[in-house]
């Protein structure tokens, strides 16, 4: 994952939230310790699911966790809101 991507997740996760990103704490999202083995298991359970997942940094725990896709119109969102930000 490019460092741009990565920054990108990140800002996703703070707007989202600790519990939609990272889980509640009491049944916190696996951390997988790192891209290349969170990128593998999504992988495979893409393929069983039949659904789009995706490897992601968690902005809270600052682990990794495999989450849904983001759809265009949520990637198209966030890049319009960083863009605003950094047009300042």
């Amino acid at each position: 994952m490019n460092e741009d991507t990565h920054e990108f997740h990140l800002y996703v996760g703070s707007v989202y939230g600790r519990v939609p990103t990272c889980g509640p704490p009491e049944k916190p999202k696996i951390d997988y310790k790192g891209f290349e083995r969170a990128r593998s298991v999504a992988l495979v359970l893409s393929e069983k699911f039949g659904s789009p997942l995706e490897p992601y940094p968690c902005y809270w725990c600052t682990g990794w966790h495999v989450g849904r896709a983001l759809t265009m119109e949520e990637i198209n969102r966030f890049m319009k809101e960083l863009n605003a930000m950094t047009d300042r």
